[in-house]
């Protein structure tokens, strides 16, 4: 009986640091922990409800992955985006992307039919979600968009570097949208032609495109 109590506590306690972590990486992600704002843990536990404890945990946890910075008996302060990071996001992008694209152009006639396919469903419910109030939803879109075509290469290690590169690359995102909120439209009319170029196995094209894309929103997230 006392194990089963035991092993229920433990869960609660992680479940508990599980979903602070979340709700607190969400905030940093969409901006509403600004870059360079101090962060203070009982004031963040009382926000959310809960005790410092599994603030404490979730403040280590996004340390580790380079969203927060740690300052013994400070708090805690949301990592800011440096322009030299930002760079190299896109770089690292640009580079896995536009290697994605010529393996795109090797496919079969059955596969490419099959990725024209998700790709044009993407973009239809991506132009189905402009919204410059609120781009929650058109930003996981446009992250799909890209994880589909890396995703095409077949490669672990690959689609692992988009995965962890995901929050940083978002964060540059929301700040260039914060800067141009019509970059929304602008990045959906990349994507068609993004889209245009993998279909017609274009992959000079497709790589100018990709270029321009990022680099729109290199210039935005730097000013």
């Amino acid at each position: 009986m006392f194990d089963d109590m035991a092993s229920f506590s433990d869960s609660s306690t992680v479940s508990a640091v599980e979903r602070v972590y979340q709700q607190i990486r969400n905030r940093i992600l969409e901006g509403t922990l600004e870059e360079g704002f101090p962060v203070r843990e009982r004031d963040l536990a009382a926000d959310l409800g809960v005790s410092v404890t599994p603030v404490h945990e979730a403040l280590v946890r996004l340390a580790a992955q380079g969203l927060v910075v740690l300052h013994p008996r400070r708090g805690a302060v949301i990592t800011p985006i440096t322009v030299a990071e930002a760079d190299a996001v896109l770089e690292t992008r640009n580079l896995v992307e536009g290697y994605a694209g010529e393996r795109i152009a090797a496919l079969a006639d059955v596969r490419l039919t099959d990725l024209d396919a998700r790709l044009q469903t993407n973009l239809n419910e991506q132009r189905a979600t402009f919204d410059p109030l609120d781009p929650a939803r058109f930003l996981e879109l446009d992250a799909e968009f890209h994880g589909i075509i890396v995703g095409e290469t077949h490669n672990p290690i690959l689609s692992n570097l988009l995965w962890t590169s995901g929050d940083r690359l978002h964060r540059v995102r929301v700040r260039a949208l914060r800067r141009n909120a019509t970059l929304q439209e602008q990045w959906f009319d990349d994507h068609r032609l993004m889209h245009e170029h993998l279909a017609k196995r274009d992959t000079g094209a497709y790589r100018e495109q990709l270029r321009q894309h990022l680099d729109i929103t290199g210039r935005w997230a730097s000013v």
